[in-house]
């Protein structure tokens, strides 16, 4: 008879909330040219290697306007930082430095599909593609979750709009979770009736 400790399934670290964005090394120009010439040294000399580094990145995963970052967060330096502290997984969350655009964080889910599952921002804007895009990366490029970020939503509108309430059905019938994030304001009592009337549906 096989003893208790041999039927002991190792429970796996997962971390639920990451985000990453693209290291310079990862934009280089299609060439395969660094975009900053060997011998420019100006560059460094004026605005410090740090500063280098995100403005690199401009050429294949740009930054969003006014979301540009100094901080190293590569999945490179992830998985050197998942494998120190014995992380097995982790979810990753689509960074607003890309805004709308999930194409470095598809990358990352395509290159470790052992290691990574993938959450994108809703997007709300009245442009009304929301919805097709949330059914392209779920079906096309099989990200799990979608994020509600109240600071993304037009103006004066809720979460709980029209488009909104779209979103979350539609997350309900491709079976994906749905996260909310609640850092402008406190959870207000409409949104709880929310949940509970979408949830019964």
């Amino acid at each position: 008879m096989a003893s208790i400790r041999e039927k002991v399934v190792p429970i796996k670290k997962i971390d639920s909330h990451l985000h990453v964005w693209a290291s310079p090394e990862e934009n280089h120009a299609s060439d395969g040219s660094s975009l900053r010439e060997e011998n420019d040294e100006s560059w460094s000399d004026i605005l410090g290697g740090v500063f280098i580094a995100w403005m690199l990145n401009a050429k294949e995963y740009p930054y969003f306007p006014g979301q540009e970052t100094t901080l190293i967060g590569s999945s490179d330096d992830l998985l050197k930082s998942m494998e120190e502290a014995g992380v097995d997984g982790a979810l990753i969350v689509q960074p607003i430095n890309y805004m709308f655009d999930h194409s470095y964080v598809t990358s990352v889910l395509q290159k470790h599909p052992d290691k990574f599952l993938g959450c994108f921002l809703a997007d709300p804007s009245d442009g009304g593609n929301g919805i097709a895009k949330l059914e392209h990366l779920v079906t096309k490029e099989g990200y799990k979750a979608m994020r509600f970020n109240p600071y993304l939503w037009p103006p004066n509108e809720k979460m709980n709009n029209e488009i909104g309430r779209k979103l979350f059905a539609k997350a309900g019938e491709l079976g994906i979770a749905v996260g909310f994030m609640c850092f402008k304001v406190q959870i207000e009592p409409y949104m709880i009736f929310f949940f509970q009337e979408k949830c019964v549906e």
